[in-house]
């Protein structure tokens, strides 16, 4: 195909620009061949070493039977199993709700989350927990955009933003996030504000939402972790997990707390590897 951007003058579609980016860094190109189903497409796939596509239209139960039987069929034929080989184009199909989702198609810890989780009402906890949500907040948005938000709802919707504590007390995970670069991203100061609850003109946010430094940290390790799905290798230092820890230059756990923010970080080290050593932890 033409490296540059180009007309195209067919039988049917008539384009003043035609520009092939990104473009497959296999060279020649993999051919995908599109279908719903048929043995006589996969045969032809196989035959040929194209890759086969498969259109989903009735949900991902039917398609994880269908892709069952393609990679079946790949081994009768004696073919190589390749996970290049096949792709799977699934219809996005949204219920009503949730709850509905889960009658429909049940799929046990699907951990769902809420990303911001800015704003909730008292009465939506409950079902949250019930649905196993996991809301992702950004403590430090109460330090650098607090100001603003309190002016933007007012007196009677600021106990809604931002929650923390109230997740903790009802037994819904609580992870750790900055939304960077909407913000500063650095940890300590997200565990700093997860504390304090206080914006950036020293004004309180939502006391009663504060949680403890031990919270926090909990938040943005064993809490992140969990919301990603990936609490058996990350989030705690443990035998079998990575060892991603931080070197602090004081105890948060003990200063006041409106220091925490200020700590130095003496030393980073992120899966064993020394990334940032200010004290020669590493000589």
């Amino acid at each position: 195909s033409d490296p540059d951007v180009f007309a195209w003058n067919g039988k049917h579609y008539k384009l003043r620009y035609v520009n092939l980016w990104p473009r497959p860094i296999q060279s020649p190109p993999p051919i995908w061949i599109p279908g719903g189903g048929s043995l006589e497409t996969f045969d032809f796939c196989a035959e040929h070493k194209y890759n086969y596509s498969y259109l989903s239209f009735s949900g991902y139960i039917r398609g994880a039977q269908l892709m069952e039987g393609f990679w079946r069929r790949m081994a009768e034929l004696g073919r190589d199993f390749n996970p290049y080989q096949a792709a799977f184009a699934q219809q996005i199909v949204v219920a009503e709700t949730d709850a509905e989702a889960q009658r429909l198609y049940p799929r046990p810890d699907t951990r769902h989350r809420i990303e911001h989780c800015g704003v909730i009402a008292e009465g939506l906890l409950d079902s949250m927990k019930s649905l196993g949500v996991v809301p992702v907040p950004q403590g430090r948005f109460v330090n650098e955009i607090g100001d603003g938000m309190k002016r933007a709802l007012g007196a009677h919707r600021t106990p809604d933003a931002y929650r923390q504590r109230s997740f903790l007390e009802r037994g819904i995970p609580l992870p750790g996030s900055s939304d960077r670069p909407v913000v500063n991203g650095a940890p300590l100061l997200g565990i700093h504000d997860m504390v304090n609850q206080r914006t950036a003109s020293g004004e309180p946010f939502v006391p009663a939402e504060a949680v403890t430094v031990e919270q926090a940290v909990h938040a943005f390790t064993r809490g992140s972790a969990y919301a990603a799905f990936e609490e058996q290798y990350k989030g705690a230092l443990a035998p079998g997990m990575l060892a991603d820890l931080v070197v602090l230059g004081a105890d948060i756990f003990s200063i006041d707390r409106d220091g925490i923010g200020e700590t130095p970080v003496n030393a980073t080290v992120v899966g064993g590897q020394i990334l940032h050593d200010a004290i020669g932890l590493g000589s």
